[in-house]
Parts: structure tokens; C-alpha cells; sequence
């Protein structure tokens, strides 16, 4: 028996089957390469070359304190532990481990990541949500230690006409690691999410992520995420808007140093008519980082009345620093109104230019310009707090102190 067979065997006997059937899809499909097109850029052969152990949920000295956030409904994600409080009217949460509701079909996926989390996720956590929690929902993920793999897994539920902000935040210690985070989410009708991710690893971390969301009719989905340090970072995102008058909001915002990479996969698909979705997508690359950005609008022949957009920007501040993008569109149907377009440059040199006749420095001049490019998405962020830690963050990634 292999160590991953034999980490399978000592879980839940509920779940056995459905993983090892999706452990052996995994070794039968193997990982992807560059002659896929969806991992065309995705650096795979050093991660590949790579050995992380997968454990069993150990114990932790507790996770770190939240100075963005007052007093969230916090759930703690700690090597592949769950601990959270009591919980609020209207906020229910059961540990994956506890149920077998959708735990995925594996004979049906495509995704090898997605298939390893349903091996071999030690723990996760099931959310439902009905009416407006007064306070924002805080999941946080912390890995510690070298060579390890965490595989957490969230199921978030929004009732109809349920309100709810959620905050995914990533944090690891130094040394070499893997998460594979597995989120879905579904919005029932009226109901409507706002969602704030935040990527902070190590500088020698892996981060893979497959994210899929389901909305309703007239359902509202509003997601912002940040890709703030890591060694490599890939981040699928799959929209299916089902319901008619449902709506999406993505945007996200890539930072990347020296041989960082981080990549942000979009799909979303307009299966039901009069549906709306805007993507918003910006990177700023110094040294030799690499960002990428691959965003696919699917148009179906039953949503006319579609309106989709999508924006790309990207801002290099080296010769060495690069940033691909494929904007894509694919319609099936009349009477739709859709967009794409992408731009790369460099910081506007008459800008810096009349900084710097105004008497700041060409490093502050430099910054500053930065930071108004990060915040035009930072700014969407409606927690100040947290808008504001974002925004130092930046800054202080590009002046040199993170």
C-alpha cells in the first residue's frame, strides 16, 4: 500500500470510495503539460520535480491575528485542521468529514488538481448562510512547516435571499510547500456575495486553486482577489450563470518579483438569459516575474441579452518583467453586447516626470504611481480596513519592506 492509499484508508469510511476513485482518475490522467493549451504558461516541471508529504490534521500553536478585520466570524484552516466558534442565527457550518453531500463526481472530472483535493483532503468545511450575517466571514489558512501539501476544501451555500461577505486569506510560513484549495459556491435567487480573496504566501510556495461558483436568478456575485507573494500561484475560476438577471463581478489584481508566478484562469458562462458579468483584470511585474491572465467569456445559445466585458492591464516596471494575456470570446447566440481588450506598458514617463518637478523623489514618484494603478482595484474593496492593508501592503512590496 502506498503512503497516499494508506492516508485514504485511515480517513472517513463515507468518503473511501469516492476517493479512491478519484485518486485513480488522477494517476490515470497524470499531471498537464505545456501542450495544453489552459497550462500553456503554467510552470509545471520544477513543481512536478517536487516531493510534499500529505499528513493527517495535526495540532497548530493557533493562527495568526487578523489586523484588517473587527471581530469576523472566523474560521481557522490550520494544517488541514477546522476550528471555528460559535456561530450566529443564520450561519451553519459542518466539517466535510461529517457529511458526504457533494463531494464531487470524480469519474466526470477533468481538473487533476481538483481530483488530487478529493483524494486526499484531510478536513474542510461545509457553510450555509440564510438571511445577512451582521459580520464579514473570515477564513483563514495557514501552513507551516517545509514539504508539505494541505488540500482544504470549502462548500459555501447562500439561501435565497441570503447577504454575506466572505474573506478568504492565505498565509504560510517560509520554506517549500503545495496548497491545493478547492472552493464551490452556490447563490440561491436574490441572494448576493461579496467575496475578497487574498494570496500572501512564501517566497518558496506553491498555490493552486479551482474555484466554481453556481448563481440563481438575479443572484449577485462580486469577487476581488489578491495575489500578494508566492513563489508560483494558478488560480481557476469557472462563473455559470444559470439563473436569468444574475449577475458576476470579477476582479483581481496580480503582483510579482523576482521569479515569482502568478495566473488567474477565468471562464465564465452565460448559460441563462439577460445576465451580466465584468472582469477586471491588472498585474504589476517587477524584476523577471511573470504574470498571466486567461479570461474566456462562453455565450450559450439560450442567454441572449448577454452583456459581458472584460479588461486587462498590465504594468511592468523592468525590462525583464513579463505579463501574457488571452482575452477570449465565445457567442452562440444574437443579441448580446460583449467586449474584450488587454493593454501592457510600462510606468508614464511624463508622469513620473512632473512628480518629481514637484519635489518628491524618483522612488516616491515610482510608488506613487504604483499605487494608483493597485488601487483601482484595492479600491473596490468596501471593508476600510481592509482596503487600507491592502494598499500599505502594496506599497510597501514595491518600496522594498515585504
Amino acid at each position: 500500500m502506498t503512503e497516499l492509499e494508506a492516508l485514504i484508508e485511515a480517513g472517513p469510511d463515507h468518503l473511501k470510495q469516492v476517493r479512491q476513485e478519484a485518486l485513480a482518475k488522477f494517476r490515470a490522467m497524470g499531471w498537464p503539460d505545456a501542450h495544453e493549451e489552459s497550462y500553456r504558461f503554467t510552470r509545471l516541471r520544477p513543481f512536478i520535480a517536487e516531493h510534499f508529504e500529505t499528513d493527517a490534521p495535526e495540532e497548530n500553536e493557533g493562527g495568526s491575528s487578523v489586523s484588517f478585520l473587527d471581530e469576523p466570524i472566523t474560521v481557522r484552516f490550520e494544517n488541514g485542521r477546522v476550528i471555528y466558534p460559535e456561530l450566529p442565527a443564520g450561519v451553519r457550518i459542518q466539517n466535510w468529514t461529517d457529511q458526504n453531500e457533494r463531494v464531487g463526481h470524480p469519474i466526470e472530472e477533468k481538473s487533476p488538481f481538483r481530483l488530487l483535493n478529493t483524494a486526499l483532503r484531510s478536513s474542510g468545511a461545509c457553510l450555509q448562510i440564510e438571511g445577512e450575517p451582521q459580520l464579514p466571514i473570515y477564513l483563514q489558512f495557514s501552513a507551516q512547516g517545509s514539504s508539505r501539501a494541505t488540500h482544504p476544501r470549502v462548500m459555501l451555500r447562500l439561501a435565497e435571499g441570503a447577504h454575506a461577505q466572505l474573506i478568504e486569506h492565505f498565509v504560510s510560513t517560509p520554506g517549500k510547500a503545495f496548497t491545493n484549495a478547492v472552493i464551490d459556491i452556490e447563490l440561491g435567487a436574490n441572494s448576493s456575495l461579496q467575496h475578497i480573496l487574498i494570496v500572501q504566501d512564501g517566497a518558496e510556495r506553491y498555490h493552486f486553486r479551482d474555484a466554481r461558483i453556481h448563481q440563481d436568478t438575479a443572484s449577485h456575485y462580486s469577487g476581488t482577489y489578491f495575489h500578494l507573494a508566492g513563489h508560483q500561484a494558478r488560480h481557476y475560476l469557472e462563473v455559470n450563470l444559470e439563473g436569468a438577471h444574475a449577475e458576476t463581478e470579477l476582479n483581481a489584481l496580480l503582483l510579482a518579483k523576482g521569479q515569482e508566478q502568478a495566473e488567474n484562469q477565468f471562464t465564465v458562462r452565460h448559460i441563462a438569459p439577460s445576465c451580466k458579468s465584468r472582469q477586471q483584470v491588472q498585474s504589476i511585474v517587477d524584476e523577471s516575474g511573470h504574470t498571466v491572465f486567461t479570461g474566456k467569456v462562453i455565450v450559450g445559445e439560450d442567454a441572449p441579452k448577454t452583456d459581458a466585458g472584460q479588461s486587462n492591464r498590465n504594468l511592468l516596471l523592468s525590462s525583464t518583467a513579463r505579463a501574457d494575456a488571452m482575452p477570449q470570446l465565445e457567442i452562440y447566440t444574437d443579441d448580446v453586447a460583449c467586449r474584450h481588450g488587454s493593454t501592457t506598458g510600462n510606468l508614464d514617463p511624463e508622469a513620473l516626470f512632473y512628480l518629481m518637478a514637484r519635489g518628491l523623489s524618483r522612488q516616491e514618484a515610482r510608488l506613487m504611481l504604483i499605487a494608483a494603478f493597485a488601487h483601482e482595484i484595492a479600491g473596490r474593496v468596501r471593508l476600510p480596513q481592509l482596503r487600507n492593508w491592502v494598499d500599505d501592503y502594496i506599497t510597501n512590496r514595491f518600496g522594498g519592506s515585504v
